[in-house]
C-alpha cells in the first residue's frame, strides 16, 4: 500500500512537472556576452531534456514528501494506539 502511494506521486509528479515545465520555460534563452545580451533560440532536443530535467526534479520532490507524510502519519498512529 505504501509503495503503490509513492509510485503514484512519482508518476503524479512527473506528468505535473511536464506541464509546469512547459508552462514556466520558454525556448529562448537570454545569453550574457561580456557587455550585453542575445536571446539565444534553443533546439527541440535541448529545450525537452530541460523540461524533463524539471519534471524528474519534481517527481523525486514529490515522492520524498509522500514518503515523510506517510511516515509521519504512520507515527502519530501508533502514538495513539498507546
Amino acid at each position: 500500500m505504501i509503495e503503490k502511494n509513492i509510485i503514484k506521486s512519482v508518476i503524479y509528479g512527473f506528468i505535473g512537472g511536464l506541464y509546469i515545465g512547459f508552462l514556466l520555460f520558454s525556448q529562448d534563452e537570454m545569453v550574457y556576452l561580456g557587455d550585453h545580451y542575445e536571446n539565444e533560440h534553443l533546439s527541440i532536443a535541448s529545450y525537452l531534456i530541460k523540461i524533463i530535467r524539471f519534471s524528474i526534479i519534481i517527481s523525486l520532490t514529490a515522492a520524498v514528501i509522500t514518503t515523510i507524510f506517510i511516515l509521519y502519519k504512520k507515527y502519530i498512529s501508533s502514538n495513539n494506539q498507546m
